[in-house]
């Protein structure tokens, strides 16, 4: 499935001709989407991408929320890419904007929601601690 909805998005994407502004508002709604997705895909205990699947494990030995675990992953993946880019006197391939901003969203957004899903599962108040952010 996710194979067929990226053969859609690689077809319409490129015939889209949007302003910077207009790209920005795609990027908001792919990071939103990308959060909303895996923070499902994580509570469903689904089979996620070995990068996920990564920070789901680090999360659960740790005890740390998985928001904040993705958080310092992505980051430290974007740090990592960024130190072998300059010390091979690379450029720097893949790290953009929408990448640095991605890695700096995700595990906020999958916190967010996570919030968001336990209030209504459970029926708790907004100042339940539960999630930390």
């Amino acid at each position: 499935m996710f194979g067929f909805v990226v053969d859609i998005y690689d077809a319409l994407l490129p015939t889209w001709r949007l302003s910077v502004a207009g790209q920005y508002a795609l990027l908001v709604a792919a990071i939103l989407c990308t959060a909303w997705g895996v923070t499902l895909s994580v509570r469903a205990n689904f089979v996620v991408a070995p990068p996920d699947g990564m920070v789901q494990t680090i999360s659960r030995v740790s005890g740390r929320d998985y928001g904040l675990v993705k958080n310092l992953f992505d980051l430290t993946m974007v740090g990592i890419t960024l130190a072998m880019c300059l010390g091979t006197g690379s450029p720097l391939y893949g790290l953009g904007v929408g990448t640095v901003l991605s890695a700096i969203l995700n595990g906020r957004l999958i916190c967010l929601f996570e919030m968001a899903l336990n209030r209504a599962a459970k029926g708790h108040r907004a100042d339940d601690a539960s999630v930390r952010c």
